[in-house]
């Protein structure tokens, strides 16, 4: 946090004093907040739920870092209801395709300031200079497991940047973006107008910005992570309940490490079985699904996610529908939950440290850490 905080004090957020040699104070912009991965606050309505035997029927729970809420869903549970479904339909729209479990839904909790309470101190140190919370600081929250083409994101934070600037005597706004955030705010500004960014726009500030995606995302589909505490399930039943859920997810591609800015300078997977290396240029060579082949050989990329307005690329492997094979559990005509739940091949993963490792040499991958713990199928 202290971070984000000195990266703001240059731009003159924290404005508001005379100016040297007595000039008078610069007006401050209104600042809207794009908050990091999982920081928004989502609570899930669950009604007569099936999708899930042993898990709650009804009830609600929440779900973002730091979450402490208690709740009667089990992580296990949690992450099975908020796996999404996918429909292979070539006439539908990527994000059309995608769909919550039956009797689920989710919603951004408190939309505004109380959705992201991780920025507190964020908050604090702009009131001393004169802001007001959700007047002039504002969050744009989302819901992290989808792409900003999803859940209607666009239109709604449009909306409210247009808001924030008429409610600030038509200020300009200006954007700050953390960690994921960014990638949400860029898909804004290159989907609006010149004269919209013109009017409405001060400036844009990433800070930490995962542009080009990080190595992390592709462990997490073979480990999962849970989004409490950002940790490693500690039980095989856990591991894959997360791990489904994050290949389920759009912005998982969107977020991974992007081949043609990493290439084969980090590794992201090792496979186990065979103390195999592989690196964002090898993300064709290994699924969840059907394990891992041998690493340099990639299919053509395609702009099969939902996430590819983005960068343009993305892995093809799994929740795209492409090179997936048929799932055993549908839920619903034409619907989905990918992938199966064994996994063929024993992948193993280490902490987020050992994931992103620099290669010493086009052939030789460095990979401190030693062992990983591997997750096998049952």
């Amino acid at each position: 946090m202290h971070g984000v905080l000195v990266a703001l004090v240059p731009l003159g957020l924290t404005a508001g004093q005379p100016g040297p040699s007595g000039s008078p104070a610069r007006e401050k912009p209104p600042v809207v907040l794009f908050p990091a991965f999982h920081f928004t606050k989502l609570q899930a309505t669950v009604r007569d739920q099936t999708t899930a035997p042993g898990c709650p029927r009804s009830g609600t729970f929440q779900d973002w870092f730091h979450n402490d809420r208690p709740s009667r869903f089990s992580q296990v549970c949690r992450d099975r209801l908020l796996t999404l479904r996918y429909r292979d339909d070539p006439s539908l729209p990527m994000p059309g395709r995608f769909a919550e479990q039956p009797g689920v839904t989710v919603e951004i909790m408190e939309y505004g300031t109380d959705s992201a309470p991780y920025y507190e101190a964020l908050y604090r140190r702009l009131e001393t200079a004169g802001y007001v919370r959700d007047r002039d600081i504002r969050v744009a929250g989302y819901d992290a497991r989808l792409t900003p083409d999803m859940g209607g994101f666009f239109e709604r934070t449009r909306r409210l940047i247009e808001d924030t600037y008429r409610d600030n005597g038509e200020r300009p706004v200006h954007l700050v973006g953390h960690s994921n955030g960014p990638l949400y705010a860029q898909y804004l500004l290159t989907h609006t107008s010149q004269a919209w960014r013109d009017r409405y726009i001060h400036g844009f500030t990433p800070i930490a910005g995962n542009m080009p995606g990080q190595g992390l995302m592709y462990s997490v589909m073979f480990t999962g992570q849970n989004i409490q505490d950002f940790g490693y399930p500690t039980t095989r039943q856990n591991a894959r309940s997360s791990a489904r859920m994050y290949q389920s997810a759009p912005s998982t591609y969107m977020s991974a490490a992007d081949p043609a800015v990493f290439g084969d300078r980090e590794v992201v997977i090792r496979e186990s079985s065979t103390d195999r290396s592989y690196t964002p240029r090898d993300y064709g060579a290994c699924s969840p699904t059907r394990g891992c082949r041998r690493p340099g050989r990639s299919p053509r990329t395609t702009s099969a996610s939902s996430g590819s307005p983005i960068r343009g690329r993305s892995p093809t492997w799994t929740s795209t529908g492409r090179r997936v094979p048929a799932c055993p559990r549908s839920s619903g005509p034409g619907w989905r939950t990918c992938p199966p739940a064994r996994s063929p091949t024993p992948v193993a993963s280490c902490g987020a440290t050992a994931m992103v490792t620099r290669r010493t040499s086009p052939t030789t991958p460095s990979w401190p850490g030693g062992p990983c713990a591997a997750i096998t199928s049952a």
